[in-house]
């Protein structure tokens, strides 16, 4: 449905994934011990489109799927308690990335509305990351 929204809004093919961002980006955040009753509770994908909530993984998870099945390089960014999303890009976009086997996954927040791709949160400033890519 994004990819048919943006093609009948005459959006181009690039701008594409920020529809699924800011999308996803609107969702309220609410902590799993609230939503759930565990510590933690990492969602499928699908549970979060459904729900219209989740926290930092949930929302990461949905993020990357999202951008995957939009065609999209995507990778999910795991950092000590907190999780975010990478997206693929080249060396024209700025901010900071994370570099995995040649490839520039640009760091991009997923709690909050208005966080652009490459925009980091001052607390995480400098942070060590594990990324994974999806396949």
């Amino acid at each position: 449905e994004i990819t048919e929204i943006a093609t009948r809004e005459g959006i181009p093919r690039e701008e594409i994934p920020y529809l699924a961002i800011a999308f996803v980006q609107s969702f309220p955040y609410v902590s799993d011990s609230i939503s759930s009753g565990y510590d933690e509770y990492p969602r499928y994908p699908i549970e979060t489109f459904f729900e219209r909530k989740g926290d930092c993984e949930d929302t990461a998870i949905l993020t990357a799927v999202l951008l995957k099945q939009l065609g999209y390089g995507s990778a999910l960014i795991i950092l000590q308690n907190h999780c975010a999303v990478g997206v693929l890009g080249e060396e024209d976009i700025q901010g900071a990335y994370y570099l995995v086997n040649g490839k520039r996954y640009y760091y991009l927040e997923t709690t909050d509305v208005g966080w652009e791709v490459g925009e980091v949160p001052d607390s995480l400033q400098g942070s060590d990351a594990i990324v994974l890519p999806l396949p």
